[in-house]
């Protein structure tokens, strides 16, 4: 299948493999991500707004079953304090 080739579907795989195996990345790209949520789409609720980043990154990136994503989004692993 030409589409699995292509060169966006391999940096989709890199991306998902680099956020799966390393927390501190998903951390920083979900933040990211949540701060866009509340600056442009005023979302001001903490725990709405990192359901809805890691939502997002788990639909771009396909990452429902990295058991380091799911580390992550249990607290088992352990987050920067909140500004």
């Amino acid at each position: 299948m030409k589409w699995r080739r292509s060169k966006f579907a391999k940096a989709r795989r890199t991306m998902a493999a680099r956020l799966g195996r390393d927390p501190g990345t998903y951390i920083a790209y979900r933040a990211g991500v949540a701060m866009l949520l509340h600056d442009q789409y005023n979302i001001t609720d903490f725990e709405t707004r990192n359901r809805a980043a890691a939502d997002i990154l788990a639909l771009v990136f396909g990452l429902q079953n990295l058991a380091s994503l799911q580390a992550v989004l249990t607290g088992q692993v352990e987050e920067p304090p909140r500004a």
